[in-house]
């Protein structure tokens, strides 16, 4: 009997381990990229200056890394001494669990130092990406590195002007990375070994700085991503040319493309007026559904709640996907990124105001706003919400806020 006690009394230990971390954030953008978290039970309305702040740490140098979250662990990546890094934080307190050097020299840039990828973690293994291509894969759990790819020396790419910026996507036994090139825009690696499965030799376009995704469209799984002035779709399984769509592509497309139901939807930065768009994605290819050239999103990202999209286009808006409609607009705080958890938006602006805004397509509602100290750099790092917690990641420094419901 003491045993039998014993044993359910372990079973229940576990349960509550798996409940506790069941809101893991293991990639750029969370587990299904689309930037929407699960959780619930968070605070709706902010106090006057903010929710509490939990713990800050400082010590990761350079970079625009977001943060992910597996098993108790932080990852991000930074600068370390001379070099470009990753770090292995505690969950509940931001204690450094260990760093290891991700590439030898540091990226350096007028608008930022350092990488610009948000580590991506499978059970076992981390994956980064550095800003000159250094594709890297660590064990998670100690940093012991496993193998090490260049994007541009094994794979044929280029740096592009600001550097490397995706974050590597993990597809089956594939990690998905974009080189750019004449070898191949996109290439599967075997996530073990680091081995070429396949590279898309019939798109050779330059890198941008997307990230891509994963969609299933009519059954086939493909891979989505934005190069230099198109968005491609390829098959996931042998990297065979399915489709690009054009017009809202600029050289400088960072916005991670969104699929839902077959459409497709892209956006550039606004300072190069290419706007945005969706396509609906058929076995013929990429049919128009509509392009509008007025508004685009530089770099913070959009996120589809319903039937419409939030984003930043300079201003905060929400669009109806598929009409491309604007509903409403308002400055917000100001051109930033956002996340989405509990019917709400935690928006970031560049100038390091905080806000949290409920997502409804009837107006712009807003139950809170507090400033950040703030570093000398813009704020680019997306605010991350897990484990009840609110994660923003500004240069040296990582800060932890409490956001659930009393």
């Amino acid at each position: 009997m003491r045993r039998s006690i014993g044993f359910l009394v372990l079973v229940a230990a576990c349960l509550a381990g798996s409940q506790l971390w069941s809101q893991d954030w293991p990639q750029w953008r969370g587990a299904n990229r689309d930037d929407k978290s699960t959780e619930t039970g968070l605070l709706k309305e902010w106090p006057k200056d903010g929710p509490p702040k939990l713990w800050s740490i400082a010590g990761l140098g350079s970079g625009y890394s977001a943060i992910t979250v597996k098993d108790g662990r932080i990852y991000t990546m930074g600068t370390s001494g001379d070099k470009e890094a990753v770090f292995a934080l505690d969950f509940n307190t931001g204690k450094v669990l260990w760093t290891a050097s991700s590439d030898d020299k540091i990226f350096e840039e007028s608008r930022g130092n350092g990488p610009r990828c948000s580590p991506t973690t499978d059970d076992k293994y981390l994956y980064t990406e550095g800003a000159f291509g250094a594709v890297n894969c660590f064990e998670a759990a100690t940093g012991k590195p496993v193998w090490k790819v260049s994007l541009t020396k094994d794979l044929g790419g280029r740096v592009p002007q600001w550097g490397y910026t995706e974050s590597p996507l993990v597809v089956g036994r594939a990690l998905i990375v974009t080189p750019g090139g004449g070898k191949g825009g996109i290439a599967a690696l075997d996530k073990i070994t680091g081995r070429v499965i396949w590279q898309s030799a019939e798109v050779r376009t330059g890198a941008a700085y997307s990230s891509p995704i994963l969609a299933t469209i009519a059954g086939k799984k493909q891979i989505i991503n934005g190069l230099a002035e198109r968005l491609v779709g390829l098959d996931a399984e042998t990297g065979k040319f399915l489709w690009d769509f054009t017009e809202p592509m600029a050289e400088i497309s960072i916005t991670t493309p969104i699929e839902h139901d077959g459409l497709v939807f892209a956006s550039s930065s606004p300072n190069y007026k290419k706007g945005s768009g969706v396509a609906r994605i058929t076995p013929e290819g990429a049919q128009k559904v509509w392009y509008d050239k007025r508004f685009g999103n530089h770099h913070g990202g959009v996120v589809l709640v319903g039937d419409y999209l939030y984003g930043f286009f300079d201003d905060m808006r929400c669009v109806e996907l598929k009409t491309g409609k604007v509903v409403w607009q308002n400055p917000s705080v100001g051109k930033g990124s956002l996340t989405f958890a509990d019917g709400r938006f935690y928006c970031l602006s560049e100038k390091h105001m905080v806000a949290l805004v409920e997502a409804t397509p009837d107006s712009y509602k807003e139950t809170g706003r507090f400033k950040l100290g703030g570093s000398s750099q813009w704020s680019w790092s997306h605010p991350v919400v897990v484990g009840r917690r609110l994660f923003i990641r500004d240069q040296d420094a990582l800060t932890c806020w409490d956001v659930k419901a009393k």
